[in-house]
């Protein structure tokens, strides 16, 4: 038998995760009480450098073509996360929203193939399946958030529009609440959608977050029977 190499790799993954967890549960954290802007340059594009060196940081563990595609994804989020500081232009602020989001898609995606490639339960597969669903939540909101910018009115705060309560700003928080909310079915109404992409992209994320939920608590119960009938 050759344990090392096994022990190693999930050595590797549980820092991976860990790390990304931290980083994801840390912006949950900050998010809420940073301004929009601090001298010019927003507060939140610390938050998510940060959360995007993580995330190449978890793909580059896989094969060279992963960290590759990861990469590619990743820097032009970073440029355009900073370039959007001081450049005003509404492609601009698509552009970062559209590649911010899909590199966290794809960071989910390769979390989730790793996950379901575990053979029994370990902490880095619980790390790895959260991860995957506060991801998800995350690029709900660069959706949300595209969706507001280019349709104002999509989301409703108290029966206002966020323009008219803080001007042409992405809110951040807004959308970060109003996206676990939605993917929880919690249903608060305080925020609601307000137009057909709103209302579209609010039922598709609460069917994939009760759809994940059910899938990934049952790869957890199928790997542990497996390994308790395994090892009996």
């Amino acid at each position: 038998m050759a344990p090392g190499p096994t022990l190693r790799a999930r050595g590797e993954n549980l820092g991976r995760f860990s790390a990304l967890l931290v980083t994801l549960t840390a912006v949950f954290i900050v998010a809420p009480f940073m301004e929009d802007r601090t001298e010019g340059v927003s507060a939140l594009s610390i938050p998510f450098t940060i959360l995007l060196l993580v995330g190449l940081y978890v793909v580059s563990g896989g094969r060279r073509r992963v960290l590759y595609t990861g990469l590619v994804l990743m820097l032009p989020a970073l440029v355009l996360e900073w370039l959007s500081n001081f450049v005003v232009g509404s492609s601009l602020v698509f552009a970062n929203l559209f590649f911010v989001g899909l590199f966290i898609l794809y960071v989910a995606a390769v979390v989730f193939r790793e996950v379901l490639s575990e053979q029994r339960v370990t902490l880095d597969t619980i790390f790895g399946g959260i991860c995957i669903y506060l991801l998800l939540g995350i690029a709900w909101v660069m959706a949300y958030a595209a969706i507001e910018f280019w349709q104002p009115g999509s989301l409703l705060v108290g029966g206002q529009t966020l323009q008219s309560l803080h001007g042409d700003q992405v809110r951040f928080p807004e959308f970060l609440y109003y996206s676990f909310v939605t993917m929880t079915t919690l249903g608060y109404g305080d925020i609601v959608a307000q137009s057909a992409p709103a209302r579209a992209f609010s039922a598709a994320e609460a069917i994939v977050g009760q759809l994940y939920i059910a899938i990934f608590v049952a790869r957890l119960v199928g790997l542990h029977l497996a390994h308790a009938i395994r090892a009996g």
